[in-house]
C-alpha cells in the first residue's frame, strides 16, 4: 500500500484511524480504496486511539489528559474533561506529562487510562462523558513496581478489562461504580 506514518493507529472495518507524532489531528483511511477520508481536529495533541467495535465512532486521547468520542459518520465530536480534575481530586495524583496512554470502548463505556496506572471509566450518554470509577491500578492487587501502564483492553462483557505494565504483568480487573 501506500503507506502513512502513524504514531497511534486503531480499525475497525473497512476504515483506519491514525494519527500522526505530535499531531492534532485524527485522520480516517479507507481501506476499500486506499483514501483519506475524513480528517478529525482534536484541539491538542492526539496521544492514543481506539475504534468502537460496533458503532460508528472512535475515541482520541490526548496530552492534557483530555478525551474525545468521535462519530465518524456525523463528524462530530463529545470531549471529556473530567479526567484531569479527577486525577487531581480523587486519585490524589497530578495528571501525567503523557496524558491518556490508552483507550478501550465498549457499549456506552470508555476506559481511559495514564502511564502512572490511573484508570477512569466513563459512562456516555447524549449529555456528554459521567465518571463511573476510577482506580490508581499501580500498586493495587500486587502491582507495586511493575513500570508504565502501557495498555488496557475490555474483556469480555463490558465490566472487565484487562491491563498490561511495561514488565509484563497482566491482570483482569472489574469495574466498579463510585458511590
Amino acid at each position: 500500500g501506500n503507506g502513512f506514518a502513524a504514531a497511534c493507529v486503531s480499525s475497525v472495518h473497512p476504515f483506519v484511524f491514525f494519527s500522526r507524532h505530535g499531531s492534532k489531528m485524527v485522520f480516517m483511511l479507507d481501506l476499500t480504496n486506499q483514501r483519506i477520508t475524513g480528517k478529525f481536529d482534536g484541539k491538542k495533541t492526539v496521544t492514543c486511539l481506539t475504534a468502537h467495535p460496533s458503532k460508528p465512532s472512535f475515541a482520541s486521547g490526548h496530552i492534557d489528559g483530555s478525551v474525545r468520542l468521535w462519530d465518524y459518520q456525523l463528524g462530530s465530536s463529545k470531549l471529556s474533561e473530567e479526567y484531569n480534575g479527577l486525577a487531581m481530586s480523587s486519585a490524589k495524583l497530578a495528571p501525567s506529562p503523557f496524558g491518556i496512554t490508552s483507550l478501550t470502548l465498549s457499549g456506552d463505556l470508555v476506559l481511559a487510562a495514564s502511564p502512572i496506572g490511573l484508570v477512569v471509566a466513563f459512562k456516555v450518554s447524549n449529555r456528554g462523558f459521567v465518571v463511573v470509577a476510577a482506580r490508581v491500578l499501580n500498586g493495587s492487587r500486587g502491582t507495586a513496581n511493575l513500570g508504565v501502564l502501557t495498555s488496557i483492553e475490555f474483556h469480555g462483557k463490558s465490566d472487565f478489562f484487562l491491563s498490561c505494565f511495561g514488565m509484563g504483568k497482566i491482570q483482569s480487573w472489574r469495574i466498579v461504580g463510585e458511590g
